[in-house]
């Protein structure tokens, strides 16, 4: 089927793989992500081949998410570990689909306009700090942003994000990723009054807006405007997993 040629704005947190992390309450309410170590990160690389139902060179696939994704300089490191899972985690679950899907609806005939958040919750406030470091940017932070929760009254928040001290700047970067949805809903373009700098998506040169208010005198712009969002891990998972998973290997006679 031919997608439709419409505007689409899309677009992904930088950390979106720690939902994998979070939804594993054994992890989280028992151990405080103690068991997330070089061994959690082979076992879900083979169980991922087998949720995907890779019947043919599954070991050889398992191996190769796993050399790509450990730590080689020191693989004991706790830290390094976690972070390396998320980015795992993120990159096959939400990177990689979102560049595919981009790159097809530009090259049906779409105006893509594609953004990666990174506004990280109150980071300059470690003390009000409620998202922990390893997480960085986590699932559903581009949410808080675009429906004001900084600045709704503490009885109209989820139950997580009760007694929460938003700050000023939290609440800054939610106006100003309001008004990027709001203006894309508007006028199919998410560019503020007096500035054009977001260049729409284009199927060989991958632009995408890197939100990250950090100053002031952001909320004049959207973010800064870069290209091809981690396209080697992209081309990893969308040209080289399916490739080694077809890979025909030479059988021998017994």
């Amino acid at each position: 089927s031919i997608m439709s040629p419409v505007p689409m704005l899309i677009g992904m947190n930088a950390q979106d793989g720690s939902e994998v992390v979070l939804e594993d309450r054994r992890l989280g309410e028992f151990s405080q992500f103690n068991d997330v170590d070089h061994e959690y990160l082979k076992s879900y690389s083979l169980e991922y081949c087998y949720r995907h139902n890779y019947s043919m060179n599954r070991e050889a696939t398992a191996d190769a998410i796993l050399s790509k994704y450990t730590f080689w300089p020191d693989r004991a490191a706790v830290w390094a570990i976690k972070e390396n899972f998320i980015q795992f985690a993120t990159d096959a679950y939400y990177t990689a689909p979102m560049q595919l899907s981009a790159h097809l609806h530009s090259a049906s005939g779409s105006r893509v306009f594609q953004y990666v958040n990174n506004y990280n919750f109150s980071k300059q406030h470690p003390d009000l700090k409620f998202i922990p470091d390893w997480m960085g940017v986590c699932r559903d932070c581009d949410l808080y942003l675009m429906f004001g929760y900084p600045f709704l009254p503490d009885e109209l928040r989820p139950i997580g994000l009760r007694g929460i001290n938003f700050t000023d700047m939290d609440r800054n970067a939610s106006r100003t990723f309001s008004n990027i949805i709001r203006r894309f809903t508007y006028y199919q373009n998410p560019n503020f009054l007096y500035d054009g700098s977001w260049v729409a998506y284009e199927p060989r040169r991958h632009w995408y807006m890197n939100f990250n208010y950090s100053h002031e005198e952001d909320w004049k712009v959207p973010g800064t405007i870069a290209r091809d969002y981690r396209y080697q891990d992209v081309a990893f998972w969308n040209e080289y997993i399916p490739a080694l998973v077809n890979y025909m290997t030479t059988t021998f006679s017994p």
